[in-house]
């Protein structure tokens, strides 16, 4: 992460940017889930029902929560 944030700032990204996904990076690596963890632990609670994986998906996707805050309903 601090080389990763090295890189964006010679590459003259707002700060606040580089902040925000960085930070969402950092909670993925903590919390284990990224969209793939989360996918495969919805289908191990939920069932294989694609369709409701993806419904389920598509609103978290639109909540514009970062999917390391995602639940699994």
């Amino acid at each position: 992460i601090p080389m990763a944030r090295q890189g964006l700032e010679q590459l003259q990204l707002e700060p606040d940017h580089i902040d925000r996904y960085l930070e969402i990076l950092s909670e993925r690596v903590r919390t284990g889930q990224n969209g793939s963890s989360w996918q495969r632990a919805y289908v191990a609670k939920q069932g294989r029902d694609m369709q409701k994986l993806t419904r389920a998906y598509l609103v978290h996707q639109h909540s514009g929560a970062p999917v390391h805050e995602w639940d699994l309903t």
